[in-house]
């Protein structure tokens, strides 16, 4: 089966490694039969991938991302609503990837 980075011709753009990463990540979370996260693994998934980010938030923090990205209020995270709230992340952390701080500023 191909994937988004392996097709064409050619070296795979960085962007398109991402891409792939990006969802292959989501996958890992879902499981093989679903393209949504349940409020629990929505849980495991920003422990996991934003540890230091969530290391330093207070309490009710992911109860309000997950009713703020929630744009259905389906009470699932579905990968455009996931995505939303990465590119969110990554735009609020821009500059600060800029300035070389450290490679986990978020």
């Amino acid at each position: 089966m191909a994937t988004i980075a392996s097709q064409g011709s050619g070296k795979t753009s960085e962007v398109c490694v991402a891409m792939q990463l990006m969802a292959n990540t989501f996958k890992k979370y879902t499981g093989p039969t679903k393209n949504y996260l349940t409020p629990k693994e929505f849980e495991t998934f920003m422990n996991t991938e934003f540890n230091n980010f969530m290391k330093v938030q207070p309490p009710g923090t992911l109860q309000n991302i997950l009713k703020d990205m929630d744009s259905n209020m389906d009470n699932k995270v579905e990968f455009g609503e996931m995505f939303n709230l990465i590119m969110g992340m990554l735009d609020a952390c821009y500059v600060l990837f800029l300035k070389n701080i450290p490679k986990q500023p978020c």
